[in-house]
């Protein structure tokens, strides 16, 4: 189950990469699902982020990397979960007894914290990999300490993975 967003097309691009270098390389070998996950999980009306990121981002830049930065840091992090897990536990839940993968790959910031805690809480065997496609101002929100692999796409991406926690062995 490939996590993503359509909140500009990095993230559902690299995810649709993925899915295809699976068909590709492992041809009817494994099922991959493509979800996107604030879509499915997270109740109204933040289930439509997706349809609010280009609006925001083109007439209100300023706010959006205010926000950004605000919630970049450890304090307004814990909050910035707080209120993701209010508003998407319960919708992953049920998306990933759905689905019942094999494996969970995120490809957004938003789709890692709550999703692999609720994962956990399933089905602690199953693994958790998150593909950072930031490729320097990574938020913090990208780098889920407790995942099994991050895999980050440059040094600058590393080094925000650092400073938010993530350690060096869980990072690719």
């Amino acid at each position: 189950l490939i996590l993503m967003s359509d909140t500009g097309g990095g993230h559902s691009s690299a995810a649709e990469a993925i899915a295809a270098a699976f068909a590709r390389d492992f041809p009817e070998r494994y099922d991959v699902i493509l979800a996107d996950g604030l879509a499915r999980a997270a109740t109204p009306p933040f289930n439509h982020v997706a349809d609010w990121y280009l609006p925001i981002i083109t007439y209100a830049e300023a706010g959006w990397g205010a926000g950004f930065h605000l919630t970049n840091t450890p304090v307004l992090e814990g909050i910035a979960l707080r209120l993701m897990d209010a508003v998407m536990a319960r919708g992953m839940e049920h998306l990933l007894r759905e689905q019942s993968p094999d494996l969970v790959v995120s490809m957004h910031p938003l789709l890692t914290t709550i999703p692999h805690r609720v994962l956990r809480a399933l089905d602690p065997r199953v693994p958790f990999v998150v593909v950072v496609t930031d490729l320097f101002d990574g938020h913090r929100l990208w780098f889920d300490r407790e995942a099994d692999l991050c895999l980050v796409p440059t040094d600058g991406a590393r080094a925000v993975a650092q400073r938010a926690g993530m350690s060096d062995e869980k990072m690719q």
